[in-house]
């Protein structure tokens, strides 16, 4: 019902014709926070995950903040794991940790809350890309 009344935004990630995965953005609507969305979930299907696709993954992200006057992205995620290292190098920045974030029967996991700016994002991705670009060329 968020997505039905605006609240939050999915975008699908597909070829055409097979849907790999989602992430929702989620939007604050209170006058202070409008400025700002969160990535409330996202899940890519283990088969097609690469730097690559997590490029465009951000990029469809920075898309989607211009389209809807976002400036500020906000997520959290497990510390130590392999997405946040993927959020760090896409340039986001820790803003706190957050103990018991995650459990897996009885073992417990810390968490991360991180932000970017959407600017710098964009310009984190199209170094990123432009590497990306470079290597594949060579």
């Amino acid at each position: 019902s968020d997505i039905n009344h605006g609240l939050k935004k999915m975008l699908i990630i597909h070829d055409g014709n097979t849907v790999y995965g989602q992430m929702l953005l989620s939007r604050y609507f209170q006058d202070t926070y409008s400025h700002r969305a969160e990535v409330y979930s996202l899940m890519v299907d283990k088969s097609i995950r690469s730097s690559k696709v997590s490029l465009q993954v951000a990029q469809a992200l920075v898309d989607q903040c211009e389209a809807l006057g976002l400036q500020m992205v906000t997520l959290d995620v497990r510390a130590d794991s392999k997405p946040m290292s993927l959020w760090r190098f896409l340039g986001f920045k820790d803003y706190g940790v957050m103990p018991a974030y995650s459990r897996v029967g009885s073992q417990e996991f810390e968490g991360v809350m991180m932000y970017q700016m959407v600017t710098d994002l964009k310009e984190n991705l199209s170094r990123n890309l432009q590497r990306l670009y470079i290597r594949d060329k060579s």
